[in-house]
């Protein structure tokens, strides 16, 4: 009995003291996660500021600008195959823009060198993400988030683009190459030429993409317009074509 009872007190005592070492270790596992960085997402290291052995202190990331962040923050992790573009749009423009539509993304230095879809358009789809609800006090302007997947970094984090977003459609209008307008006391008007005469003709225009504009009235479907050299023409002079 008295050794029965000896070996109850040892194991109580291990017992007390297996808790208070699993306590500890608890305390060191949660101090070891507060000391560790880990991305939310599988990417690349776009920019390294920090040394094997080097501490840093929450109180040293400058986060008041991207730039002042990304020279600042120890480790910038990016996933290029899912890219983020950040637009401030006039509120007149703004108020058109909801999530979902679509966007045509031209990234400005590749305009003329690579072309990505069938139709050597250097462009690639994306998607409105979240239209902020809030006027930006300082721009007076919302700010619109586009989103889009590249199979490749093809487009670079930081880049400008040009954005074209989709916030109506017409599948059936009378277009005219932008290039053809000229204006005179904010009136549009194109020459037409007919039977190798310029006609000056005024138009009504409507909704408009990166290279044409809808012609509500003046012009009809087929006829031809000028394009270069149209600044040179005079209303019923020749042209030679």
């Amino acid at each position: 009995e008295a050794a029965v009872t000896r070996a109850t007190a040892e194991l109580a005592s291990a017992k007390a003291h297996t808790d208070e070492t699993l306590a500890e270790l608890s305390a060191l596992q949660a101090q070891l996660e507060k000391s560790s960085i880990l991305a939310p997402f599988d990417g690349l290291i776009a920019r390294l500021n920090i040394r094997e052995g080097d501490y840093v202190q929450p109180g040293q990331i400058d986060a008041k600008s991207p730039a002042s962040l990304l020279s600042t923050a120890p480790i910038t992790v990016i996933d290029p195959t899912l890219m983020e573009i950040d637009l401030s749009l006039p509120v007149y423009d703004g108020l058109e823009v909801k999530p979902g539509q679509r966007v045509k993304i031209v990234p400005v230095a590749l305009e003329e060198s690579v072309a990505i879809d069938s139709d050597g358009d250097p462009a690639f789809p994306g998607q409105v993400h979240s239209v902020s609800p809030a006027v930006d006090i300082a721009r007076r302007s919302l700010r619109v988030r586009v989103r889009f997947r590249q199979k490749g970094p093809l487009v670079p984090d930081g880049w400008f683009v040009t954005c074209w977003i989709e916030v109506d459609r017409k599948d059936d209008a009378v277009l005219a190459p932008i290039e053809s307008l000229l204006f005179r006391h904010d009136e549009p008007f194109l020459f037409v030429i007919s039977d190798n005469i310029a006609v000056r003709r005024r138009v009504t225009l409507g909704m408009a993409d990166e290279n044409h504009v809808e012609v509500i009235a003046g012009l009809k479907p087929g006829e031809t317009v000028a394009t270069r050299g149209r600044h040179l023409l005079l209303h019923g002079k020749p042209v030679r074509i």
